[in-house]
């Protein structure tokens, strides 16, 4: 299988082309990203060396076909406390939750923030009901029409809270689960949450001095109301074992595997990427990451490919980084593999127009994807 002239391989690391035209964001950390089959989009993150303001309030969107970034002009309530916020992706829209203005703490938001892909447009969803209190660095997820919110901290106090938003009545209500305190995971932030049959998981996190065990892992069961505490199995390939305590990782889910990436414990940065099954909770090693980093942003394609942006790569000098890198998770399917040949030998289709792709034949699907940054 071939790519661009290189080999395709599952579990590969890629390096994304470096900016030849100079356009693209500049080293940060603690910032999110999603992504859908035709882009990436990467929302703020912090950098004390960035021109301006150390926080930076920005949208870039990445071509998964072309590799090349554009900054993003945005319209209405775009928020301001874009360090260690939480992101997701719903159809073209993104939601956020939380996050910190700078300095760390003193600042920090419980709005819900949503920004339509299409247009760029920012606004605030009106909610009422028990809101979860001003925080950063805690995981979201959405799931059965509602948005959960689960720890996080407020620059002083960690938390083990957990809320859920209802969509259909924009109410936020407090979860107060049917256990006993010390059957409750520990307070944390920068963790991360993936959903699975009606159970909610908790991965990593810590304090700033702590850091969770991922041997054994909690759920919160959505039908019992319980938060309940599972033994993991260790990848035996290669005594690779289980993935290291870790905080600051990053994580993302496709169906019913988890697959999280990088962190640090506080001593040691992990260039690691690890996937847990859900349903057996199985751990397997996947891959080595080219560059250990923390604070990152992860986000997949929902056709298997990750991307992996920026972060803290050397904690010794505060050294944060602008690389960029994507890996297939699972097999490439035909179609991505012959989009991407297609494009490679054919570059006149960047610069043709709408109408004569489509007289040639390329789908609509397709179509949305050779919209590059320049227009074409």
């Amino acid at each position: 299988m071939c790519e661009n002239g290189d080999i395709v391989g599952v579990n590969k690391f890629i390096r994304i082309p470096d900016k030849s035209d100079g356009v693209g964001p500049s080293a940060r950390s603690g910032h999110r990203a999603i992504a859908d089959n035709s882009h990436m989009w990467v929302i703020g993150g912090f950098n004390p060396d960035h021109i301006g303001s150390p926080l930076i309030k920005e949208l870039w969107k990445l071509n998964l076909t072309t590799f090349k970034w554009k900054l993003m002009p945005c319209k209405g309530d775009m928020p301001r406390e874009l360090a260690s916020h939480s992101a997701l992706r719903d159809g073209h829209f993104m939601l956020l939750f939380g996050g910190t203005d700078y300095p760390f703490g003193q600042s920090s938001s419980n709005k819900v923030s949503v920004c339509n892909l299409k247009t760029c447009t920012w606004s605030v969803l009106q909610c009422s009901g028990s809101a979860p209190e001003k925080k950063y660095g805690q995981a979201i997820v959405v799931h059965d029409g509602k948005l959960y919110v689960h720890g996080g901290t407020s620059g002083y106090f960690y938390n083990n809270d957990l809320h859920a938003l209802n969509f259909k009545t924009m109410k936020w209500s407090r979860i107060k689960p049917n256990n006993i305190f010390t059957e409750i995971p520990s307070e944390r932030y920068r963790h991360e949450v993936a959903v699975c049959c009606s159970h909610l998981f908790v991965l990593g996190g810590g304090t700033s001095n702590t850091v969770v065990p991922l041997d054994k892992v909690h759920s919160f069961n959505f039908k019992t109301k319980r938060w309940e505490y599972h033994s993991t199995k260790p990848d035996v390939c290669g005594n690779a074992g289980y993935p290291s305590p870790r905080r600051c990782h990053g994580c993302v889910q496709l169906q019913d595997d988890a697959f999280i990436s990088g962190g640090c414990d506080g001593a040691r940065i992990m260039d690691d990427v690890w996937k847990l099954n859900l349903t057996t909770l199985q751990w397997t090693k996947v891959a080595t990451m080219p560059e250990p980093v923390y604070f990152h942003s992860a986000a997949a394609s929902p056709d298997g490919c990750m991307f992996v942006f920026g972060g803290i790569s050397c904690a010794a000098q505060n050294l944060r980084t602008e690389s960029c890198y994507r890996i297939w998770l699972r097999l490439p399917t035909l179609k991505n593999l012959c989009w991407q040949k297609l494009v490679a030998t054919h570059p006149q289709l960047l610069k043709m127009p709408v109408n004569k792709l489509h007289q040639i034949g390329v789908s609509e699907n397709l179509i949305d994807r050779l919209r590059c940054p320049q227009g074409a």
